[in-house]
């Protein structure tokens, strides 16, 4: 079952805050009160985090272009090219 997580909002624009990262609004600029500013503990969780799943995610690409690699070349090494010579 999907759960959404309750959305904080700006005190200045009252749109969702769409990265707490940031010690303010991305849209109108307002700095956020203490309440709503994510520790540096928290900040730093996300971040590795997010590291975490660019280096899986990119790991994931190199070997699918591996794979990719692999089927070419097991196609190239199927294909054969019979040449004959034109004969009248």
């Amino acid at each position: 079952m999907n759960q959404r997580l309750p959305q904080v909002r700006c005190p200045g624009c009252h749109r969702a805050l769409v990265n707490r990262l940031f010690d303010y609004c991305l849209y109108c600029c307002v700095m956020l009160p203490d309440e709503l500013l994510l520790s540096d503990e928290e900040k730093d969780h996300i971040k590795q985090r997010d590291r975490d799943q660019m280096t899986e995610d990119r790991r994931l690409r190199v070997a699918e272009a591996e794979e990719s690699q692999e089927r070419a070349r097991q196609l190239a090494n199927r294909m054969t090219f019979n040449i004959t010579p034109f004969l009248p």
